[in-house]
């Protein structure tokens, strides 16, 4: 199929969380982001915005650690920086802490640092549980 307006297309997933299979004990922090670039605009949805469960080694050298906070620095705008990745939505696949604990401590830390947070979309059961 031809592109009529002859504007290079591309669309891409890049997993930006623990590797795909987890580490050690198969649980990683589940966030990707799919990315779709039309021209000069680029669109990225985030998938899931996990935290890193910790490791044996972890939980012995910090006590009562419950999670690795992904760094939403990257993806939402503060008062402060810039995203490197600015995401324009995010898609919660369900709800286990891998997958959306991070979001939590963005929620608790959006007022002080001004982080702008895009719309979140998932099942109503899962946002629930978010909320």
């Amino acid at each position: 199929m031809t592109n009529p307006k002859n504007i290079e297309e591309h669309f891409y997933f890049a997993p930006f969380g623990g590797m795909p299979e987890g580490e050690g004990d198969g649980i990683g922090a589940n966030n990707s982001i799919v990315t779709y670039q039309a021209g000069n605009k680029t669109t990225r949805i985030m998938m899931d915005f996990g935290v890193k469960l910790p490791t044996d080694e972890m939980k012995i050298k910090f006590p009562g650690i419950t999670g690795v906070m992904p760094d939403y620095t990257l993806f939402f705008d503060t008062k402060e920086t810039k995203a490197k990745y600015p995401v324009d939505a995010i898609f919660l696949t369900h709800a286990h802490a891998d997958h959306i604990d991070g979001l939590t401590s963005v929620f608790i830390s959006a007022k002080q640092s001004g982080t702008k947070i895009p719309p979140i979309y998932g099942s109503r059961n899962t946002l629930l549980t978010l909320k």
